[in-house]
Parts: structure tokens; sequence; C-alpha cells
């Protein structure tokens, strides 16, 4: 049976960055059609600076997409959007503790990363 490490369980039961921002310059919704997954991105952009000022999320769905868009908003938070256009499939699985992940796990994994990607994607 495999099981997810400390910090996975730390993040899906006390998540980081969590619940809608009022106001976000934008907000995104990301679905994995195949478990049901559901990932919500609320974003403000500091379009001065070009950084992400705030970063937050919802979640509906399993440990793997929860935890994954709690760490990725955490370390994208106050970080350029160059930055957060670059997160990819090798960033988000270290942020996980690079953790085996096969290819519906890594959809959920990925669904803040992508909804973060498409939100600042209108910013230079």
């Amino acid at each position: 049976m495999f099981k997810y490490n400390e910090l996975l369980h730390e993040h899906f039961h006390n998540p980081r960055c969590y619940g809608p921002l009022a106001d976000p310059d934008f907000h995104v919704i990301r679905k994995n059609a195949s478990c049901g997954d559901v990932v919500e991105v609320f974003g403000m952009v500091n379009t001065k600076e070009k950084i992400l000022d705030k970063i937050h999320f919802q979640a509906t769905g399993c440990m793997i997409a929860t935890a994954a868009a709690s760490l990725v908003c955490q370390a994208l938070y106050g970080r350029s959007i160059a930055e957060a256009k670059m997160i990819d499939q090798q960033k988000v699985k270290k942020l996980l503790g690079d953790i085996n992940l096969g290819p519906t796990r890594m959809r959920c994994a990925m669904l803040a990363a992508d909804a973060i990607k498409e939100g600042v994607s209108r910013y230079a």
C-alpha cells in the first residue's frame, strides 16, 4: 500500500493560501475529468512590479490535488509572473517531495499550476 509523505498530509489537512480572494485579477477553475478533482485559483497581480501579490485556491478532490495546490501557491506567493509562467511538472514533483506519480495523479498535481499559468498568461 502506498503511503503519502508527511508533507502531503500536512498540506492536505492544513492547506496554505486557502480560500477565495475578493476581487481577484484572475480566477481560473481546472478540473480533472478522470477523477473529478476541481481546483480554483484566485490571484492578485502587481503589474508595476510584475509579481503575484496574492495567490489563493479552493479545492475539492484528492490529497494530491489539494496538497499540490497548497504547495504551488505557497511557492509562487510574491514571486514574479515570469516564474509563475514557468511552473512545470518537474517543479511540482519537486515541491511534492519527488514522489512517483502516474499520469492520472500527475494531472491532479498539475491542476493548480496549470490554472496559475493560465491566469498570468495575459500579463507580461
